[in-house]
C-alpha cells in the first residue's frame, strides 16, 4: 500500500474537518502585542479556496513555484495550503528577512510569482524590481 493511498494530503484532511466542523479550533496567532487570535478551519478553508482561486485566475497551476511574501499569520497558513492545493511549490521569502536575501532568491529565476498582501505590498514591488535585469517580472497577486 502506497503512503499517498493510506494517507490524506493535508489540505485536503483541512478541508474535510472544515466541512464536518467548521468551527473547531485550528490555528492560534500570537504576535506578542495582544490576545492570541484563535482561528477556525472553517476560516483556514475559506481563506485557503479563495487564494487558491487567486492564483488559478492569475495562471498559477501545477508545478508552478509561487513565492510567498506574507508575514505570519492567518494569510501566510491559508497560502500555503493553496499552494499545495495548486499542485504548485512555495518560496518562502520572509517580509521579516533583508531584502537583499530575496532578490537573490528571485534571480535564480524559477519563481514565477509573489503571493503578497497590501502591508507588504510595495515592499514586494521593489523586491521583483531589483531582481529583475529585463522585463520579465514575477506577478505580484495579492490575497488580501
Amino acid at each position: 500500500m502506497s503512503y499517498l493511498s493510506s494517507h490524506q494530503l493535508l489540505h485536503v484532511r483541512v478541508a474535510k474537518i472544515a466541512h464536518e466542523q467548521p468551527n473547531k479550533k485550528c490555528l492560534c496567532i500570537h504576535d506578542g502585542s495582544s490576545q492570541p487570535r484563535w482561528f477556525t478551519y472553517g476560516d483556514i478553508s475559506y481563506e485557503s479556496r479563495r487564494i487558491y482561486e487567486t492564483l488559478i485566475g492569475c495562471g498559477f497551476g501545477e508545478g508552478s513555484y509561487v513565492g510567498v511574501f506574507i508575514p505570519r499569520g492567518l494569510h501566510l497558513v491559508a497560502s500555503l495550503f493553496a499552494i499545495h492545493a495548486l499542485g504548485g511549490t512555495y518560496v518562502p521569502l520572509d517580509p521579516s528577512l533583508p531584502l537583499e536575501r530575496h532578490v537573490r532568491c528571485l534571480r535564480l529565476g524559477f519563481v514565477s510569482g509573489i503571493l503578497t498582501v497590501p502591508e507588504v505590498q510595495r515592499t514586494a514591488e521593489e523586491m521583483c524590481m531589483a531582481a529583475s535585469d529585463d522585463e520579465k517580472r514575477p506577478t505580484l497577486p495579492s490575497v488580501v
